[in-house]
């Protein structure tokens, strides 16, 4: 399961962890690419971070880089520029490698 924090009450830069109330638990996404598809449909508001959970190991873990790098994938697949609202999201996490 994956929980995408958005930022509602200030851009990432001036508020970096939003209040709980900002957190959306989306429904039965059970992969990174489920995660980047509502993104890129703009189904989440001023993304901060995406955290992963495993029930079974009883584990969580930011994934936050790897869904940006899918980001970038999918858009340079589909030779686009990411949209607008995703900006600042990939603009804290690091930059693609060469």
């Amino acid at each position: 399961m994956f929980i995408v924090q958005c930022n509602v009450a200030a851009t990432a830069s001036e508020r970096p962890i939003a209040p709980p109330s900002a957190w959306r638990i989306p429904p039965v996404e059970d992969s990174i690419e489920s995660v980047v598809d509502d993104l890129l449909e703009g189904q989440y508001n001023n993304p901060v971070r995406v955290i992963g959970f495993d029930a079974a190991q009883r584990t969580s873990r930011d994934v936050s880089e790897e869904v940006a790098r899918e980001l970038r994938q999918r858009c340079i697949d589909r030779r686009r520029e990411p949209p607008d609202f995703l900006q600042e999201f990939l603009l804290g996490m690091r930059a693609p490698r060469h």
